[in-house]
């Protein structure tokens, strides 16, 4: 079977895992690796990995090599460059690293540079391919647990760190139902200091789902602690409570289903045991999706762009102080509200 080929852009701790799982897959090859600045850090990954072909520019990189797909691994200012950069060339896909953009504008350009130039794009939330998490969707979408009458969900991490990955799974987990309308407070506005992830450190949200299954977050300070976990980007949770049964899963514990008045089953989740073979097979899945499109992948355009646009309607929610009904006209206004009432 001949493999898709490739290129990765960035070379920072999270390219690092991508490389990591590239050995996994069985689908694609990374011919070559984009660095920016640092050409230590660049010329000691590819000679870590094996990667013969290593560049400081994105567009040189895909001219020569003339790759299937491009993973942008970097911080997420340079996703929209990433995504202009891969258009008229040999690129198919272009995965990305979440968040998808850190501005409403941005997300818009990205979705129509995308389908003008019938370009594929997933973004990696790749959480939904890890044994357990994706074990869990197929408990609750085969209907063990009944009619799910509610969510609950949380974690630690401002919105567009771990936040993304929260809202993403709970879409997962209601087979992305539409959204009705949401409603939110943000607070913790240091958050927006930080660098690369400027956001919110602490997001309480109400979801009301299309089907009218509610869901219930809380993210950032105000997630609340999973017992025993010292490591901060392991305090996160959902939970969903049916008519027949509870379901309940951690990043790095266990899942625990219980159907009331007949069985308890506790299993695994642990994080070092499942993240990499799921991030191999979020990458295989993407390949499959570059080559054959109608293969569809869970992380396509229309359903991260659903995600993004959810974290955006809590944003304007909070700026507004009023619940919002999606489909909603979203713009980078509303964040710069937050920060004036912020006084930044």
């Amino acid at each position: 079977m001949t493999k898709t080929k490739t290129l990765l852009v960035g070379t920072g701790f999270w390219a690092e895992q991508h490389l990591k799982a590239y050995q996994l897959c069985k689908k694609t090859i990374v011919s070559g690796i984009v660095g920016h600045s640092n050409k230590k850090r660049l010329e000691e990954l590819a000679t870590n990995y094996n990667i013969s072909s290593f560049f400081f520019d994105t567009k040189e990189a895909i001219r020569k090599l003339e790759p299937d797909i491009v993973d942008i691994a970097t911080s997420p200012v340079y996703r929209l460059e990433g995504v202009k950069a891969a258009v008229n060339s040999s690129v198919k896909l272009v995965n990305m690293e979440k968040p998808m953009a850190l501005f409403p504008s941005e997300a818009k350009n990205i979705e129509k540079i995308c389908l003008k130039n019938n370009l594929l794009l997933t973004v990696n939330h790749q959480k939904k391919f890890n044994k357990p998490w994706a074990e869990a969707a197929k408990i609750i979408k085969k209907g063990t647990l009944g009619r799910i009458l509610f969510f609950r969900a949380t974690c630690r991490g401002n919105m567009l760190e771990q936040g993304t990955h929260l809202v993403d799974m709970l879409l997962f987990f209601n087979n992305y139902t539409p959204i009705k309308w949401v409603m939110a407070q943000t607070a913790d506005f240091d958050g927006f200091k930080k660098p690369k992830t400027p956001a919110p450190d602490s997001v309480s949200a109400l979801i009301q789902f299309d089907n009218e299954t509610p869901a219930y977050l809380t993210i950032g300070n105000i997630g609340w602690p999973i017992d025993k976990e010292t490591n901060k980007w392991f305090h996160m949770a959902v939970e969903a409570y049916g008519s027949k049964g509870h379901l309940r899963i951690s990043l790095n514990q266990t899942m625990e289903l219980n159907i009331y008045g007949k069985k308890t089953l506790v299993t695994s989740s642990k994080w070092d045991d499942t993240y990499l073979q799921g991030l191999a097979d979020h990458f295989d899945a993407a390949s499959a999706y570059a080559m054959n499109p109608e293969k569809k992948h869970i992380s396509c355009l229309k359903n991260s762009i659903m995600s993004f646009e959810a974290i955006m309607a809590m944003y304007k929610s909070s700026a507004l102080g009023d619940r919002i009904m999606l489909p909603t006209e979203l713009d980078d206004l509303i964040i710069d509200i937050i920060k004036k009432r912020a006084g930044m």
